[in-house]
């Protein structure tokens, strides 16, 4: 069997630092090909579709970049049952609780799911500063909140709903807008924010 080339071997040298340019960083990689500095992420895929005949590990690159750019995009959060089947695996058998958030973009697109605390079989803190000063560093203006009830139940407790007001009550003056509180359980999924009934969950459109 083939083995495909060591893309990415890492030399002893390769540069470290945060803002190294890409052309240094791929002179390192692919030392036998030029790259013309200021190379840009488009100008690297152009290089790479007039290259990759001639050299295997700008072929590598390329099938690389290709698969990148192929992945499938990220959900828009229009709707409960999205951020159930995006974090349900995770949480819905989870033996304690988890809370996690999901900071979106412009386009209601989250731009990553965070664990934010995890607790006991049945309580687990939501800290706010911490939450904010996250949301704040990402300039994300827009999250959801998920957490889970290891009990199977998820329809929304007192206290669940009272916690989802008090945030959004501290994020609005922060221009931090609180799109929704999910609660995650085995058997479906429902709001602490809003007064939506309960949802069964359809695990036929998991791909587990």
């Amino acid at each position: 069997m083939t083995m495909p080339p060591p893309l990415l071997d890492k030399p002893m040298d390769l540069p470290q630092g945060r803002y190294a340019p890409l052309e240094q960083i791929l002179a390192q990689l692919i030392p036998d090909q030029a790259w013309p500095s200021g190379l840009s992420v488009t100008g690297l895929a152009n290089i790479c579709d007039q290259k990759g005949s001639l050299n295997r590990r700008v072929a590598a690159l390329k099938s690389l970049l290709e698969y990148l750019t192929c992945a499938a995009p990220t959900p828009v959060i229009n709707h409960a049952h999205i951020i159930d089947q995006l974090l349900a695996g995770e949480l819905a058998f989870a033996s304690t609780e988890r809370v996690f958030v999901l900071p979106l973009d412009g386009a209601g697109r989250p731009l990553q799911h965070h664990q934010l605390s995890h607790g006991s079989i049945d309580q687990c803190s939501i800290p706010i500063r911490t939450l904010v000063c996250y949301l704040l560093n990402l300039n994300a203006h827009r999250f959801v909140l998920v957490h889970n009830h290891p009990s199977g139940d998820p329809t929304p407790s007192e206290q669940d709903r009272i916690i989802s007001k008090r945030i959004q009550d501290h994020c609005t003056p922060l221009g931090l807008t609180l799109v929704d509180h999910i609660v995650v359980a085995r058997t479906g999924f429902a709001s602490a924010l809003y007064d939506h009934p309960i949802q069964k969950r359809n695990w036929r459109q998991f791909n587990l």
